[in-house]
């Protein structure tokens, strides 16, 4: 699956046809269940990756709102990356 900001890059696609965009980071979930029973903590350091992602939100929400949805199987453990993505994006979390 192409990261969010390889395709904002992209001059042939229009990514943001709506009102707003959606961007769901998901995880291999059998990677991270192999790494740990619980998902409260962070398994795999997805950092780079919430740094791109970041970028593409800041120039989506140039344009348009942006809405993020992080699973647990992303990093291990959703609140953390939520929280890294709003301190790359000084965006507002919502629960």
């Amino acid at each position: 699956m192409p990261s969010p900001l390889s395709l904002v890059q992209r001059a042939d696609l229009d990514v943001g046809t709506g009102l707003f965009v959606y961007i769901r980071l998901l995880g291999d979930r059998e990677a991270v269940d192999a790494l740990t029973p619980t998902l409260d903590y962070v398994v795999i350091d997805r950092g780079p990756e919430v740094e791109l992602d970041a970028r593409a939100i800041q120039v989506l929400r140039q344009r348009v709102p942006v809405v993020a949805f992080v699973n647990n199987h992303h990093a291990g453990y959703a609140p953390e990356t939520a929280r890294q993505l709003v301190a790359l994006t000084d965006a507002v979390a919502l629960a």
